[in-house]
């Protein structure tokens, strides 16, 4: 995987958090859920003030900055994570 361009995010309080997920799969919430998976309706009811003005910054990062089978859909969402899940279990 590419060197991703975390000091890039919108809002540096969520680094930790998405370079936990792309790298683990780990979960941080409904929010955040919303945004990986692109619901852009449950975004809004989920996100803070903060984030809710940084949709569209959010979106261009995933969309220039992460992989794209980490973000999108559903279906993504779950295959990344059932990946990196299956990643961990090999290296225990």
């Amino acid at each position: 995987m590419a060197k991703l361009r975390y000091d890039r995010i919108p809002n540096h309080r969520w680094s930790d958090h998405v370079e936990s997920y792309i790298q683990r799969g780990t979960h941080h919430g409904d929010w955040f859920e919303a945004l990986v998976t692109a619901n852009l309706q449950e975004y809004f009811v989920y996100a803070d003030d903060i984030n809710r003005h940084l949709a569209w910054e959010w979106t261009n990062w995933f969309h220039i900055e992460a992989p794209d089978q980490c973000w999108g859909s559903v279906e993504k969402v779950c295959a990344w994570r059932a990946a990196r899940h299956n990643e961990g279990r090999a290296r225990a």
